[in-house]
């Protein structure tokens, strides 16, 4: 009988620690994205305003220690910060997205939109009250306009579809927002990417997501590998996508609720700046 060759010891102890620090690595590096919005409609007081998009926390990082995130968001200096939902799973992630809120409300006006998560958890009234309390805004299927330097734009926040009482005609509720703001630049937070409608003529400008987590695994050159099933395989599962009405902006997240970790696939805060030259 031939005798099995056996894998050298050494090998596997360099390939387990290899795997492990690229796991680590894959999970716990924070990167940043930088994207350009270009519009003729903006206000030239917006011009070069920045817009810190945060999301899919999934209370991941409230095990140890947020300072990478801010420091992060600090060296941006955003005008303003969105925060597109998923940020809690459960109530005992409440504290620290509470610890997280209060530092983030120190550096720039935050807006929020729940995920899907946070209408499960239920906890919604104590999410809000928390909201509330430290001096964010929570949008709910509601806009308000944003003020800078003499000019304004809109910002509207749709409410998950796991939290609404009855079934609300997402289109009907932007078009609305549209017929009371006719010429102006309109961008919507929405925590799910993977809705019909959000890749359609919705007449806003621009809309921006969370929800996909990257995919969870990517390959290099190769991009996504998994898309979770929840996402009905969604093309659009991180970046700057462009359709005739409006760009169409996804977040990678911070963390991730999948089984699987995350690989190639470093944890994100998008930074969005936005430019009056069409």
């Amino acid at each position: 009988m031939r005798k099995k060759r056996r894998i050298p010891r050494g090998l596997t102890l360099a390939f387990a620690a290899v795997s492990t620090a690229l796991v680590i690595d894959s999970n716990f590096r924070l990167t940043t994205t930088k994207y350009t919005l270009k519009s003729a409609k903006l206000p030239k007081s917006f011009d070069g305003y920045k817009i810190a998009l945060l999301s899919d926390l999934h209370g991941a990082w409230s095990y140890w220690d947020f300072s990478p995130v801010l420091k992060a968001v600090r060296k941006q200096s955003p005008d303003l910060i969105a925060l597109c939902g998923d940020f809690i799973s459960r109530p005992s992630n409440l504290p620290g997205f509470e610890f997280l809120l209060r530092k983030l409300c120190k550096i720039a006006p935050v807006y929020f939109v729940n995920g899907n998560h946070e209408s499960r958890s239920g906890c919604i009234n104590d999410l809000g009250d928390i909201l509330t309390s430290n001096g964010a805004v929570y949008l709910r299927d509601n806009w308000m306009n944003i003020t800078h330097g003499g000019g304004s734009i809109i910002l509207f926040g749709a409410e998950d579809p796991f939290a609404r009482l009855e079934p609300v005609d997402l289109t009907s509720l932007v078009k609305d927002v549209r017929v009371k703001n006719p010429g102006g630049y309109i961008i919507m937070l929405n925590h799910r990417n993977n809705l019909p409608e959000l890749t359609s003529d919705l007449p806003v400008d621009a809309i921006l997501c969370g929800h996909s987590h990257g995919g969870v695994i990517r390959l290099p050159f190769i991009a996504v590998l998994i898309r979770r099933w929840k996402n009905n395989f969604s093309p659009y599962t991180g970046g700057h996508y462009t359709f005739p009405s409006h760009d169409f902006i996804v977040s990678r997240g911070l963390g991730s609720s999948f089984p699987l970790p995350r690989l190639f696939n470093n944890p994100e805060l998008v930074i969005i700046q936005l430019s009056s030259n069409s």
